[in-house]
């Protein structure tokens, strides 16, 4: 039997009191529990990639995260993200084309309310689909300020 280094953790995301189970929201399996030595992340601001050397093994219990108190609390982290987003972008020199922002934007969407199921989810899943779409082009907005800005 392999030793298991690491765990994931399902995470049940909420906008306000709404349980999001479609679209990738749901389980969300969040890295949680380690061997120190088995694990390491990209020292970024947003969204850090994670990377594990050894066995992981998924937990039935879920996290409880209620990120969101609503749509303009939502709309209120999105915008910081964003600016964290594009400011990592613009430090690891990353190009991005106008063309390659606006597939990602309509990809983001369509991945998450078609391919995903966000659609399940009603109205709530809609804008999590929207949302997800529109931190991409904001990020990139940002970053095309911040390249353009530089020079």
């Amino acid at each position: 039997e392999a030793k298991v280094e690491t765990y994931t953790i399902p995470r049940r995301n909420f906008i306000g009191d709404y349980w999001l189970k479609h679209g990738g929201q749901y389980p969300s399996g969040q890295l949680r529990l380690f061997l120190k030595d088995k694990f390491k992340y990209e020292e970024v601001d947003v969204h850090p990639r994670v990377f594990v050397d050894g066995t992981t093994e998924h937990l039935k219990c879920d996290i409880i995260h209620k990120s969101y108190r609503n749509f303009s609390h939502y709309l209120a982290k999105l915008n910081g993200q964003t600016t964290l987003e594009a400011k990592k972008w613009f430090e690891s020199n990353r190009n991005m084309t106008f063309g390659k922002a606006m597939w990602r934007t309509v990809d983001r969407f369509f991945r998450a309310y078609i391919g995903k199921k966000g659609r399940k989810d009603g109205f709530h899943g809609f804008m999590v689909a929207v949302f997800g779409s529109l931190y991409q082009i904001v990020s990139y907005a940002k970053f095309w300020e911040m390249k353009r800005n530089k020079k």
